[in-house]
C-alpha cells in the first residue's frame, strides 16, 4: 500500500491549502509528505497589470505535520516578501 501512497500521492497531499494574501501577494502553501517530514513550499503569485507572476518558494525545512508545515511555510514566504519584494520573481 505504501508503494502506491508514494506513487499516487495520499489524500492528505491533495488536499489544497487555502491561500493566503500579504502585501498584494497570494501565498498557497504546497506541503509535500516526505520521508523525514513535511516540506515547506508554496506558490507565490502577484497580480501586476494584466500578468500573473508566480514563484515556486522552497526551503530545507522539514515539520512533523501538514499544519505545522503550512504555519511555517506562510511565515517564511511572508518574510522572503518583506525583504525581496517583487524581485521574488526574478529569481
Amino acid at each position: 500500500m505504501k508503494f502506491f501512497k508514494s506513487l499516487f500521492g495520499s489524500k492528505d497531499e491533495a488536499r489544497e491549502e487555502e491561500a493566503v494574501q500579504y502585501s498584494g501577494f497570494s501565498i498557497q502553501p504546497t506541503p509535500k509528505n516526505v520521508s523525514h517530514g513535511w516540506t515547506t513550499e508554496a506558490i507565490i503569485t502577484l497580480q501586476k497589470d494584466e500578468e500573473t507572476l508566480t514563484h515556486h518558494f522552497i526551503r530545507a525545512d522539514t515539520t512533523a505535520d501538514r499544519a505545522g508545515a503550512v504555519k511555517l511555510t506562510v511565515s517564511k514566504a511572508q518574510v522572503m516578501i518583506d525583504q525581496v519584494g517583487e524581485d521574488i520573481f526574478r529569481r
